[in-house]
Formats: C-alpha cells, structure tokens, sequence
C-alpha cells in the first residue's frame, strides 16, 4: 500500500490498514504474490486513475 508522498507500506495477510477519508493511496500485489482485499467504507468513494510500477 502507498500513500501519495509516502512510501510503500508492505501489509501481509490479516492485516487492518486505516486510510482517513481523502488520502489517496492505491494497493497491489508483489510480482510474485496475488492480492485481494476487503474495503468498508463510510460515505461516498473517489477512484482515481490507475498508477504505473513506476509511481
């Protein structure tokens, strides 16, 4: 997981994060892992673009 400005957080199986309303942050899997996640959200949700491996 990343915050915009921040860098990488690493998360692992049954791991809660808190994201406050606002922060734009994005996740994804490592190369060589798979990722799912479960979001509970309060309020309405903004999607952004997609990031690159580069960002």
């Amino acid at each position: 997981m990343q915050s915009r400005g921040e860098k990488i957080t690493e998360i692992a199986a049954g791991d809660v994060i808190y994201t406050p309303e606002g922060e734009e942050h994005w996740h994804g899997a490592a190369p060589d892992h798979l990722m799912t996640h479960l979001s509970i959200t309060e309020g309405g949700i903004e999607w952004h673009a997609h990031v690159t491996d580069a960002e």
